[in-house]
């Protein structure tokens, strides 16, 4: 029973093995392809997030985007592109901050500077998006430590019982 077995199985691992090892060099290739994007992910966080607060600044400049704006302040309860000051305008005048700057709103009025949300968008979303980025590229090194780790394991094995039905 044993010999049948030792038969079939040296004739299908032959055929097979080379299939199985040629795929796992392919996902070797594929894991270090993945590396690329990862380490990119995460040596440029800082420029990811200079880039995603000069979008949100050019958003606030945008006088077609100020319900966007608006909405953007009342959601994470932030105010202009990096805190109230952002509204001063060029003469140093303190002006009337919009009511979404504000926790508390009176009936829709302007809210003070002092009531305002200290944290600006710009800078909120932007620690958000250099947080995140790094998370995400450290997650993706160690998914691809573990595919490659499973990988040369698998190797090892179709090789160890190639070898050992060859030998006997």
């Amino acid at each position: 029973m044993f010999g049948l077995f030792k038969k079939y199985a040296t004739k299908h691992i032959n055929t097979y093995s080379s299939y199985i090892i040629n795929y796992a060099n392919v996902m070797r290739v594929l894991a270090v392809a993945k590396i690329a994007p990862s380490f990119v992910l995460l040596v440029q966080t800082l420029q990811l997030r200079q880039t995603v607060e000069n979008y949100v600044n050019i958003a606030f400049d945008d006088p077609s985007m100020s319900r966007a704006v608006q909405f953007l302040e009342t959601l994470l309860k932030c105010c202009g592109t990096s805190g109230p000051e952002a509204y001063i305008n060029l003469e140093g005048i303190p002006p009337e901050l919009p009511p979404t700057c504000c926790d508390v709103q009176d009936n829709g009025t302007s809210c003070l500077i002092e009531d305002a949300y200290q944290r600006g968008c710009a800078t909120l979303i932007g620690e958000a998006v250099q947080t995140w980025s790094t998370y995400l590229g450290y997650l993706f090194m160690v998914i691809i430590a573990g595919e490659v780790v499973k990988l040369t394991v698998a190797s090892y094995v179709i090789r160890a019982i190639k070898e050992k039905l060859l030998r006997d």
